[in-house]
Formats: structure tokens, sequence, C-alpha cells
């Protein structure tokens, strides 16, 4: 008796540990920051006030650090809502970190073996006992297969599952509450955002969608010399084991100068951003995390994506719609920009197309004396972002999400060839992108299908133009408009008004005789002055018809509704 179940002490205890997160982290004005107080920030930064600023951003992301690793991709995935935080915020959360203490190599040994059903030493030639790299959601070992192939195996933290989707049960509770509570809830709904973190959040625990990845991007890069992606082995890959070929290499960001004459950095460089646009703006597909640590470069100058856990998948729509706005920043039109982000995004109730307007065209104007080729994409993406949540108009996540990738393809390009630019490659590869759309839009199959609509339209359309024409000439076309009732709103505003005269008079009455029986008088009933008590039957029996006629009326109010429609 008065104590709580231990799963719901935990739950608890859960919710305590989030909201001392955001009671130590929260402050007026944070969010405002990522738009109404960007020339604050720039100021602050000129003056010295920057380094605070930044130290608490690092902070916050140390502590996300220290929460597990559901609020770690949390995190990652704030890294990218410029329209939601400050700068500084966003690059702290860009550098989180995810290493962890290693998990006993028997407990590791136990997940492998109840998910592929055999033995580890009958599965592996060899499995090493020190893993690669320990993480908070897996760690990585070396193994050995039977036909001599190495190989890594990338193992799921027993319980994972479990602790996170508590995390995200406790982070929807706190996310209802902003929502329906705050300003800034409304402003920038964090339950569709937490469902949509959920969506990519538990498919990514699922490690078979890693290896479905895998394929895909084997496919789409299987033309390019110079890049390449782990095969996965199928038959050794379950929803908490991925096993994978081992890849000898460096990462990317090991390269020394004197390192890079060996390779050609420019020709991979190239080779990389034109088959990131093809995947994202083609393809409909985005490699939501191809930061440096996650690029390795072979002995044979190949160039090896890791971690396709987190691939985000476009709509034709979304597709098309960044791809015009790709071609927008190119040729720095403010008004063609605002058209695509008034289509893509949602319009709050205060938005202001003048003032978003306003931003990005002062947004571009920066790079008016700069040449096409050398206009960062990525950036000006990330800054359409924030100017989008300014003007409160909600942006489409995947708008962040393609600003991210791309400011990340562009470290890997310095790390291979600090010369390159890769918005040079972006701007010459739109043709091609334009091409493909117009080549799309003649298939086989679409003109078939516009011929054949085309076709029953024709044919209906006479029959159709002279039931018009006919109706038109007899007098008897009608046009079916539906709208309010005016009869049945004026006979509910006056049924209101007359209940509500009804119940004032009844308080009134009730209000006097509370004041009579005050009253000496000399004439009584049941020991109270008589006029009281006669004024309370009155307003009791007036009470009871009233309540007697509103049930009555309602009722048939009703069924009268049922039979109409």
């Amino acid at each position: 008796m008065g104590i709580l179940p231990s799963r719901q002490t935990a739950r608890l205890s859960r919710h305590g540990d989030v909201l001392r997160l955001i009671v130590r982290h929260a402050r007026p004005g944070l969010i405002d920051q990522a738009g109404l107080e960007a020339e604050l920030q720039d100021l602050e930064s000129a003056s010295g006030g920057g380094q605070e600023e930044a130290e608490e951003a690092a902070r916050f992301a140390d502590d996300l650090e220290g929460m597990g690793p559901t609020f770690v991709k949390l995190g990652q995935v704030l890294s990218t809502r410029a329209d939601l935080l400050p700068q500084h915020y966003l690059d702290a959360l860009s550098r989180l970190q995810d290493d962890v203490e290693p998990v006993p190599v028997a407990d590791i040994r136990r997940v492998v073996e109840e998910d592929l059903g055999m033995a580890v030493d009958d599965l592996f030639e060899r499995f090493d006992d020190e893993p690669l790299a320990a993480a908070s959601v897996a760690q990585v070992h070396r193994a050995r297969l039977g036909d001599g192939r190495e190989v890594v195996v990338k193992v799921q933290r027993p319980g994972i599952a479990e602790t996170v989707r508590k995390d995200l049960e406790v982070l929807a509770d706190l996310a209802r509450v902003v929502d329906a509570t705050t300003e800034v809830g409304r402003r920038f709904a964090f339950v569709d955002f937490l469902e949509s973190f959920r969506t990519s959040f538990v498919a990514e625990l699922d490690f078979r969608t890693e290896a479905d990845n895998l394929h895909i991007f084997a496919d789409l890069l299987a033309e390019r010399d110079h890049l390449d992606v782990p095969a996965p082995v199928d038959r050794l890959v379950t929803r908490r084991v991925l096993t994978m070929t081992y890849v000898e290499g460096r990462r990317v960001t090991e390269l020394t100068p004197l390192a890079r004459h060996d390779v050609d950095g420019t020709v991979i460089s190239d080779e990389l951003v034109r088959a990131y646009i093809d995947q994202i703006l083609v393809k409909g597909l985005v490699h939501a995390d191809p930061h440096p640590g996650n690029m390795l470069l072979t002995e044979d100058g190949r160039l090896v994506l890791l971690d396709l856990g987190m691939v985000a998948r476009l709509g034709h729509r979304m597709r098309q719609h960044m791809l015009d706005l790709t071609l927008a920043i190119a040729e720095q039109r403010a008004d063609q920009a605002v058209e695509v982000l008034e289509a893509a995004g949602t319009r709050l109730a205060d938005y202001d197309r003048a003032t978003l307007e306003a931003h990005i065209a002062e947004l571009l104007s920066r790079h008016a004396g700069s040449s096409v080729a050398t206009l960062d994409t990525g950036s000006v993406m990330l800054q359409l972002s924030r100017a989008c949540g300014n003007a409160d108009l909600r942006p489409p996540a995947e708008l962040a999400m393609v600003g991210k990738a791309l400011l990340h393809l562009d470290e890997v390009t310095r790390c291979l060839d600090p010369d390159f630019v890769p918005n040079e490659t972006i701007v010459d590869h739109t043709g091609a992108l334009m091409r493909h759309q117009v080549s799309e839009g003649a298939s086989t199959l679409r003109v078939a299908r516009t011929a054949l609509d085309s076709a029953r339209m024709m044919e209906n359309l006479p029959r159709h133009a002279d039931r018009i024409l006919g109706g038109l000439a007899d007098g008897t076309l009608s046009i079916k408009v539906d709208a309010i009732d005016e009869d049945q709103l004026l006979r509910g505003i006056e049924k209101m008004a007359t209940r509500l005269t009804v119940g004032l008079v009844l308080a009134a009455m009730i209000v006097g005789a509370s004041l009579a029986m005050r009253v000496e008088s000399s004439v009584e009933l049941l020991g109270a002055p008589a006029i009281a008590v006669v004024f309370f039957v009155l307003a009791f029996i007036g009470g009871m018809v009233l309540l007697g006629h509103v049930l009555v009326t309602d009722r048939k109010d009703r069924a009268q509704r049922r039979r109409s429609t």
C-alpha cells in the first residue's frame, strides 16, 4: 500500500532525470535565438560572450551523453534543427560521441548465439574478444568465417531496445505536455518531431534495415570506381546481429598533406558529391550521417562508406522540392525559394511571407559577390531552415537533413582535397538532374497513363457538356453548395439564449431565497421563513423542468439529425 510498482517507479525516476536536464539547460529565449536573435549572437561572439554560450552548449551535449543512447541519438538529430537551436548548440551536438565501456564478451556471445541459433565457435573460425569499437547501442568485433573471409560482427547491447522504448515513452509524455501548454510546443510540434525520431531510431535498432541499406547503396555505387560499402553476410544477419566484410583502411581525417599525394582526392571527391546528389535528388535516399569519421580510405584508393543505419527516404514530391530549392539557391532567387518552402513546409497561424522573403533575400545577397560555384549550398539550406522558423513557417525536416549531409560532404572533401569546391560539382550536376526529370516525365509508362486519362476525359466530355447545357436551357441546372444552415443556426442560438435566461432567473431565485432566510418572519414553513421556502421550492421545480426540457429536446434533435443523414 502506497508503494508504486518498480516499473512505474523507474519511469517516474526517468521523468525526473529528463526534467532535471531541461531545468539545467532551459533558459528564456534559447529557441528564439535560432532565428529572431541571430544578429544578437553575432554581437555576442564579437564581444566574447559567444565563448560562454559555446561552453553551455558543450555541457548540454555532455549531459545528453550521460543520459544514454536515446538521448545521444536525439542530440544528433537535434544537430540538424537549425530552425530550433542556435548555431553553437548545433556545433556541440554535431560532435556528440558515443563511446562507452564495452559489454563483457560473454554477453555479446550470448546475443549472437540466441539470434543465430549456433555457438559462436561454430559460426566463426575466429571471434576476437576485444571489440574494435563500443557504443551505447552496439559494439563491433572482428572475426573470420570458415571460408577465410575477414568480417566484422556488429552486436546490439543486451536490453538496449527495452531501454530505448522506455525513454521514448517518457519523451512522448513530456512532448505532449509541451505541445499542449506552451507556445514553443505549438510552434514546433514536438510530438510530430518525436514521432519521426522514434520511427527512424526504432528502424535503426533493427540491423536487418542496415543490411538492406548496404545492398541498396552497393547497387547505387556500382558504377562509381572509387566508392564502395561493406558487403553484409546475409545468413549471419538478424535483428540484433549484423555481419559484414571487414574493410582495411584509414579514416579520411587521418590523411596528412603528404599522404594526399598518394590518392586522387579530386576524383574521389567529385564522385562522392555526384553520388550523394543522385541519391538524394534522384533516388530519394539521404545518408543522415556521412561525416568524415564514417569514411575509410583503402590502400587501393577506394572510399568506403560506413554506418548506414540511419538512411531517410524522400518521396517524389519532396525530391522535386529539393531540386527546385537547389536551383533557386544556385540562381539566388529568393521568390522562388519562398514558393518552394511554402509548398514543402507547414504554415503556422502567424506565418509572414514578407518576413521570410526578406530574410532569404538578405541571406542570398551575402553571397551575391561570390560565384555560383563557391556558394555553400549545405550551409544555405540550414540557414533557410532557420529563416523559416523565424517567419512561423515550419520547414520540412528533410531540408535540414539534406543541408547537414551536404555540410558533412564538404568536410570529407576538404580532408581529401582542400582545394576541391563541392558546390561546383553540385551546380554542374544540376543539368543531369533536370534531364533525368524530363526523361522520367517522358517514360513510356507515364506517357501511356497520361494518354489513357486524356482519352477517358475526351470520351466523357461530350456527354457531360450536353447535360450541363441542357440543364441551362431548361432552367433546371442546380449547384449544390455545402454551407451553414442559417435557420438551424438561428434556432440553436435562440434555444441557447432561452436556456441561459431561464437559468439566470432560477439562479436569482435561489440567491433571493438564501437572503430571505436571514430575515425574521412571523410566517414560517418547516422552521424557516415561508417566503424563502416557497422560492426554494419554485427554483427546484423550475430546475427540474429545465433539465427535462433539455434532455427531451436534445434527444429529438439528435434523432432528427440521424434521419437527415
